[in-house]
């Protein structure tokens, strides 16, 4: 799987991956802020899609655009909050 498939969707909030024969969306949502942060709140990859490493790409994708936007990132999430303090050590200080 290529990073490039993954899809934001502003409107809804939320990044997704949809695999050619799976039949439900690979999910990692967010909420904005008040104080112009974003929260990433939940992960979900179906059963089937499992163990391919979607959920570490839709991570790299909400991150990626967080950090493009200057957002401060915020992870309710325990995906993104582990994904985060492997891949991004310096946001463990902010922890």
């Amino acid at each position: 799987m290529e990073s490039s498939q993954i899809q934001h969707d502003s409107l809804r909030r939320r990044f997704w991956y949809r695999a050619p024969a799976a039949t439900e969306l690979a999910i990692l949502e967010y909420r904005l802020l008040p104080t112009g942060g974003v929260d990433f709140f939940h992960t979900l990859v179906p059963v089937e899609l499992r163990g391919e490493g979607i959920a570490a790409e839709l991570a790299a994708a909400a991150v990626a655009w967080a950090e493009g936007e200057d957002m401060p990132i915020q992870a309710s999430c325990s995906y993104v909050g582990a994904w985060l303090k492997r891949h991004r050590p310096e946001w463990s200080a902010n922890d």
